[in-house]
């Protein structure tokens, strides 16, 4: 497995979601003492989440990567990313839908700047108001926001860079 988490096969990344999800769920919203039970109820909650996430995505990763196997999905996505055009004709189709679809992703960087910097406002507001720990937010959210257009702007970037190689 590679360490891109993009290459990742689809069902893995769904339970990582859900798990992800669980973890938010059990530290940050259950009120009270934490017990075994509520961090396994939490956990099965993830586990069913991830897996009724798996073919909603697995839609729209089909509408990008058709039958590609895993490997062949690796190689078009690190293509794009490289801007090294594949030499097979079918991957190097599927790799010019990826980067026009990494081209036109609808969240810019004012987009998510305003969407976290919301979440920071709701942050101050709760570790005032609510709970000491949602400071934590405040710390987070900028970064995250941060990171988050930062990573959109480098998938443009790179699926512009593969698009002239691409079309040469």
């Amino acid at each position: 497995m590679s360490a891109d988490p993009r290459t990742w096969p689809l069902w893995s990344r769904c339970l990582i979601t859900g798990l992800m999800w669980a973890g938010f769920m059990y530290f940050f919203v259950t009120d009270g003492p934490r017990t075994v039970t509520q961090a396994g109820i939490h956990v099965v909650g993830g586990l069913l989440c991830g897996l009724l996430l798996w073919p909603l995505m697995r839609a729209g990763h089909r509408r990008v990567f058709g039958d590609l196997t895993d490997a062949e999905q690796e190689t078009v996505v690190r293509a794009v990313a490289r801007a090294e055009p594949p030499a097979d004709p079918r991957l190097r189709e599927v790799a010019i839908r990826l980067a026009r679809r990494w081209r036109r992703r609808r969240a810019g960087t004012v987009t998510h700047l305003l969407l976290f910097g919301a979440f920071t406002v709701l942050a101050v507001h709760l570790a005032i108001a609510v709970a000491w720990w949602a400071w934590f937010g405040v710390a987070v959210f900028p970064v995250a926001g941060w990171l988050s257009a930062r990573y959109e702007q480098r998938l443009r970037t790179s699926a512009e860079r593969f698009l002239s190689a691409a079309v040469r």
